[in-house]
């Protein structure tokens, strides 16, 4: 009697060659997605901060050599936009103060999309162990945020 015929289980065969380049293939494609993410959410976050910046400049011109201008823009009674429909509205409205915050936003949002877009695509895989990873950490920034908006409206 041969050697695989007693024994219950007989070795597994190590995967095929091309179902290793398969998914050395599927990851390079996720870690490329990611930083693809991340490179054009950076970029489009700055231009919208220097769009923003430079659009408050043009139409603060003749304010800009006052002394005054500075202390009024950090005022507490500032007319700064404070929540996302008030930056959603300055945006719609042009003004150069919520474009800055909306690439703020959007450079605060742009690894969070990472970690999301990781987790699809290791649940997609069917690495549970890293999507859950992910999973916690997008809870923990959840955590975070409500901690601030907490903080904030005290």
């Amino acid at each position: 009697m041969s050697e695989a015929k007693r024994t219950p289980h007989a070795p597994q065969e190590p995967p095929a060659e091309g179902t290793r380049d398969e998914e050395r293939d599927a990851k390079l494609a996720v870690e490329r997605a990611a930083a693809r993410l991340l490179r054009w959410g950076t970029i489009a976050s700055i231009a919208l901060v220097l769009g923003g910046l430079t659009l408050f400049l043009l139409r603060n011109a003749d304010r800009l050599g006052d002394p005054d201008m500075l202390a009024a823009v950090r005022s507490p009674d500032h007319a700064f936009p404070k929540s996302v429909v008030e930056i959603a509205r300055g945006v719609a409205a042009l003004d150069g103060m919520a474009i800055i915050l909306l690439g703020v936003m959007m450079l605060i949002a742009t690894p969070i999309l990472r970690v999301i877009t990781s987790g699809m695509s290791f649940l997609r895989s069917g690495d549970r162990a890293f999507a859950a990873f992910a999973l916690v950490v997008l809870v923990l920034l959840a955590i975070a945020f409500a901690a601030g908006g907490l903080r904030e409206m005290a």
